[in-house]
């Protein structure tokens, strides 16, 4: 059997959401429609210097850790969407760019490759938050003090 007969047209076009002139694809079949489909999906690994032009140029930072760690520290104006939920939810997220950010990468890296073969323009933090502490730039708790990387 070959991926055809398994997932007919595994990628197709979507129309654009009404702030974008570009059409988005979106893959059908889940996770193994994109196995399938061999498509690779494209995210850029990026340093907290990085992250930081993009908050200040409008990107959303998505932290995909689960609501405690997201409540203990996370960078100020994030979005906590679990990993677990990011497909569910990425029809709610703007089409500029996304930044993915977890405790150290791995979560954030699926949910980038996740987004991105959702047709988003995403970007992960390199290290996660700890490289973001690590660099000196801020963690806010739940009320806007500072807060620590859980």
């Amino acid at each position: 059997m070959t991926t055809s007969q398994l997932v007919p047209s595994a990628v197709e076009p979507v129309e654009p959401r009404a702030e974008s002139a570009e059409p988005r694809e979106k893959v059908r079949g889940g996770w193994l429609g994109r196995l399938l489909s061999g498509r690779r999906t494209a995210y850029r690994k990026v340093r907290p210097h990085q992250v930081r032009r993009l908050i200040e140029e409008g990107a959303v930072v998505v932290d995909v850790r689960e609501p405690a760690q997201w409540r203990a520290g996370h960078i100020r104006g994030s979005v906590n969407i679990p990993l677990a939920d990011v497909l569910d939810r990425s029809e709610d997220l703007p089409d500029g760019p996304i930044v993915t950010v977890c405790r150290s990468g791995p979560r954030s890296a699926r949910a980038a490759e996740l987004l991105a073969a959702d047709g988003h323009q995403t970007f992960n933090l390199r290290g996660g938050l700890r490289e973001w502490d690590y660099a000196g730039y801020p963690v806010m708790d739940a009320e806007g003090e500072p807060g620590f990387v859980a």
